[in-house]
């Protein structure tokens, strides 16, 4: 499977949005990332995958975009 993933993407991108804290009426907002491997955001060329999530509940609304770039 690992063998698989390599030959396929080169890249891989996860932005976690929103309030994390338990308690109720949490004022900040954070913003995570998390990468591996190599992104071309800037080339024309390259292929990316985009994935879109959004859940709410009583602390506001939580966000997690994934962008899968892959080999050409």
């Amino acid at each position: 499977m690992k063998n698989f993933f390599s030959q396929r993407i080169s890249g891989i991108k996860i932005k976690i949005c929103g309030r994390f804290n338990k308690r109720k009426g949490a004022t900040r907002t954070k913003v995570q990332y998390y990468s591996k491997g190599s992104f071309k955001f800037n080339s024309i060329d390259s292929f990316i995958d985009y994935g879109y999530f959004e859940r709410k509940d009583r602390n506001g609304t939580q966000t997690i975009k994934v962008f899968i770039a892959n080999k050409s």
